[in-house]
């Protein structure tokens, strides 16, 4: 089988790498669905996307819409994103393995070349997603950004977590109180019961986050469904033997209780404010930071003197800077730059609390 190959360079081709991934993922769509119907025949297109340049300027447009049998070629155009050109592949007669087999290598190396996708662009895919399943903003943009923002791939997985689980479905059921569609407050007290935990347990936090659950204290379906395939389980049995992993990971991993930390703000933070309230965050810090950095143990007497009058909100940057803080300043405060420092005013005011002979 020959392939014909030509290449036509632009001069100043304008990518639209949001169309660009559409076009792919719609190719992609039909490189399965020839494989899927073993065509040696004849092969029935309705619908193909053809990307092409015209003096510079790149567009996405429906070729045809195919009425009968496709029999004599198949016509694709691909768009190498290296080398600003176009290559036009022409395969004459029927589909053959091979060609099929290049068509995937050239789909794999363009995926891996895709320019970066903007906030917007990002955006419209996730809301793309979320229109063929319900799944929340972080569990979208996870499962999009693991399939290089395929959004064909990305269903494809999300439409196999939930037939592969029935039996988690079942466990999430359990923990369902009133008829409800989630899991409340109560029904986690009750999972966290049965994992034989506190719900207070820092392991749990490292859970949702996990689950990429949106608010504390309520889990959804998919919240579970991604969840426990995440971790490989498919019962809440089977999640407590996970339970002292998990705690390792937290201890001694600095990089995931990081994580889990940032992801903690967004969790607990109402979905109108930008803050969270101070009780809340002491809580957290509690909860995650206390038996890891010692220092937290004097910032949290610190935080218990604030007066009622002068609480106020704590901010995103506030309480990223509090991890900071305990990581480049620790037990040894006499690195803690109070006069030209960027460090938050609240933080100086844990700084003047053990110096107070520091203040003006």
């Amino acid at each position: 089988m020959q392939l014909r190959v030509q290449t036509f360079k632009s001069n100043k081709p304008q990518f639209n790498s949001y169309k660009i991934s559409q076009t792919i993922s719609n190719c992609l769509f039909l490189i399965t669905f020839i494989k899927q119907n073993n065509m040696s025949n004849k092969l029935n297109v309705n619908n193909q996307m053809i990307l092409y340049s015209e003096k510079g300027k790149s567009k996405i447009n429906n070729l045809f819409s195919m009425q009968n049998y496709f029999t004599e070629n198949i016509l694709l155009m691909f768009v190498n994103l290296e080398k600003k050109s176009f290559i036009h592949l022409l395969n004459p007669g029927f589909i053959q393995k091979q060609f099929i087999k290049n068509i995937d290598y050239l789909f794999q190396q363009l995926m891996l070349k895709q320019q970066k996708l903007n906030q917007a662009q990002e955006d419209i895919m996730i809301k793309d997603l979320q229109r063929v399943v319900q799944l929340n903003d972080l569990q979208a943009r996870e499962i999009l950004t693991q399939f290089q923002w395929s959004l064909q791939r990305a269903t494809n997985h999300v439409l196999d977590i939930q037939k592969s689980g029935l039996k988690v479905e079942e466990q999430f059921k359990k923990y369902i109180t009133n008829g409800q569609q989630i899991i409340d407050e109560n029904g986690i007290i009750s999972f966290c019961k049965d994992l034989g935990i506190d719900i207070m347990d820092p392991v749990i936090l490292y859970i949702s986050y996990l689950f990429k659950s949106e608010t504390m204290g309520i889990y959804t379906k998919f919240d579970f469904l991604y969840g426990f395939q995440q971790l490989g389980v498919q019962s809440t049995s089977d999640l407590k033997r996970e339970l002292k992993r998990l705690r390792d990971d937290l201890k001694n991993n600095k990089e995931i209780l990081k994580a889990v930390y940032k992801y903690c703000f967004d969790f607990a933070k109402k979905k109108n404010r930008k803050d969270i309230d101070l009780p809340i965050a002491q809580g957290l810090w509690d909860t995650l930071l206390t038996n890891t950095f010692p220092i937290m143990k004097k910032f949290m007497s610190y935080v218990g003197t604030i007066e009622e009058k002068d609480v106020k909100p704590i901010s995103r940057d506030t309480y990223y800077m509090v991890w900071e803080f305990c990581v480049q300043i620790g037990e040894d405060l006499t690195k803690y730059d109070y006069k030209t420092g960027a460090w938050p005013t609240f933080i100086d005011g844990f700084y003047f609390y053990i110096y107070p002979q520091n203040k003006q």
